[in-house]
């Protein structure tokens, strides 16, 4: 018996369908959303979930770079998890949070000066400023306003691992004046010329040189003024300018005049008191 023309097309049509949808079914081990390789969402070269992708790699809870911050903090801060110093002006991401200063902006520093940070300042021993100095002891911890309005920690120096000369003067005080001027770069006849790579090794940072100013230019106790005046006339390389307006460092080292010179070793114990000669002889014999 003959199909009409019409019922025998419509069966050869269903029949292609048919084979249509045998052929476009999901290849076999597929499986939808639940990792199959062919599945963009889930699959092990997917961006999201990839071994090399940047954020999968990232687990919060470390501390990738080893700045004192997990991970999850260093998101939270905007700081790079990868960069211990993220805005690159010499203080740790986590020293700066720890200081309360800004560690995605290079402006906000620990010190305006640049001075060195010793996150362990705490733990240094520290004998107090009682009596006075004596060769072989440890020095006293001392915190004194510094020519950029910061509260400086001598402590802090104690991170760059290189002896320190204290250098005892006043705004008033004219051969004070002449020493500060040679170490800027004035050749001036204070010290010879012999003496230069002590001053070259200040402005390098082999050498920690910190003025401390007791009194301005009338003879009344060192204040901001006095030490911004002193450091725009004798502005040199890595030198703080700090008070001691309550004469506790000079009374400490006996300078009953000035300038008055001691050196510090680099562990942090007195080798020298109030001897200028004997100071710039233990720099150089330490270059």
């Amino acid at each position: 018996m003959r199909l009409a023309p019409r019922l025998a097309l419509l069966l050869v049509l269903l029949t292609s369908l048919g084979l249509l949808l045998l052929g476009c079914g999901r290849p076999r081990g597929g499986s939808s959303g639940s990792g199959g390789t062919g599945d963009d969402d889930d699959s092990v070269s997917d961006d999201d979930d990839a071994a090399n992708d940047d954020d999968d790699d990232v687990n919060p809870g470390q501390d990738s770079d080893g700045d004192g911050l997990s991970n999850s903090d260093e998101a939270d801060l905007g700081t790079d998890p990868n960069n211990v110093d993220s805005d690159g002006d010499g203080y740790e991401d986590g020293w700066e949070v720890d200081e309360g200063t800004d560690p995605t902006d290079a402006d906000d520093r620990i010190y305006t000066g640049g001075w060195p940070y010793n996150p362990d300042k705490d733990s240094m021993n520290n004998p107090g400023f009682s009596g006075l100095a004596q060769t072989g002891q440890a020095m006293p911890r001392f915190i004194g306003l510094d020519q950029y309005g910061d509260e400086v920690d001598l402590f802090d120096f104690a991170a760059a691992g290189v002896p320190m000369v204290i250098d005892v003067g006043a705004e008033w005080c004219p051969p004070c004046m002449d020493l500060a001027a040679w170490l800027s770069g004035a050749n001036n006849g204070f010290i010879d010329s012999s003496g230069n790579p002590i001053r070259e090794a200040v402005w390098a940072g082999d050498i920690v040189w910190v003025s401390v100013l007791i009194e301005d230019y009338s003879g009344g106790p060192a204040n901001l003024a006095a030490l911004q005046r002193w450091h725009d006339s004798y502005d040199t390389p890595n030198v703080p300018v700090v008070a001691d307006n309550n004469y506790q460092v000079a009374s400490f080292f006996g300078a009953e005049g000035i300038p008055s010179l001691s050196y510090i070793s680099s562990n942090f114990t007195i080798d020298v008191v109030n001897d200028t000669n004997g100071t710039l002889n233990g720099v150089m014999s330490d270059l």
